[in-house]
Parts: structure tokens; C-alpha cells; sequence
């Protein structure tokens, strides 16, 4: 795998992929960003997410 695989726009990612990932990895393999608007994240979050509002 080269560096631009690393880097690969994702448009969407399914809750069971994020469920695999949660469940079967380190959280320290992982980075976790939630994108929503900040209002949005204090209704509720993945534990461990990261807020990055776009």
C-alpha cells in the first residue's frame, strides 16, 4: 500500500463498518472524526470521536 492509498477520499462509511472497526481495533489504530455541526455532536457521539465541524 503507498502513501496515496493511505489518503483516499471516503464519501461514506456503514455504522457496521464503524461497529467492526470500534469492536476489533486499539482505539489508538484509529482515529474516529465526526464531521456534523457542533449541535449535532452534543446530542450525541461515538465514544472517543473527535468533533471536526466542515
Amino acid at each position: 500500500m503507498g502513501l496515496q492509498d493511505m489518503f483516499r477520499p471516503v464519501d461514506s462509511v456503514s455504522a457496521d463498518k464503524v461497529r467492526e472497526v470500534v469492536e476489533h481495533k486499539s482505539a489508538n489504530d484509529y482515529c474516529l472524526l465526526d464531521v456534523r455541526q457542533p449541535q449535532e455532536y452534543e446530542q450525541g457521539h461515538l465514544p472517543g470521536a473527535r468533533l471536526i465541524p466542515l
